[in-house]
């Protein structure tokens, strides 16, 4: 079978890219772990949270490109994370 298509990113001197930044929020581990081995080389997962809590503490440090959220986390409040984090993204994008 053969592999999807994945496109490279590139930086503008053509020189090897930077991995994108990618942050995990589910409150299921073994599905953090099973999204972390499925994506594999192409990014690079800096940090994983379980609950709201977590991820609001842990991106605006982590600075990711990409976070990868549950919006229906068990604390019922995951439409809080993007806006609790929003200033520290903004020059991420």
């Amino acid at each position: 079978m053969n592999e999807p298509y994945r496109p490279q990113p590139r930086d503008h001197a053509g020189a090897e890219p930077n991995p994108i930044r990618v942050v995990i929020v589910d409150d299921h581990q073994i599905f953090r772990t099973g999204l972390r081995a499925e994506l594999g080389a192409e990014l690079d997962v800096v940090g994983e949270s379980a609950t709201v809590d977590e991820a609001i503490a842990a991106i605006p440090s982590l600075k990711p490109d990409v976070v990868l959220l549950d919006v229906h986390l068990p604390e019922g409040k995951a439409a809080v994370v993007p806006k609790c984090c929003e200033n520290s993204l903004n020059d991420r994008r």
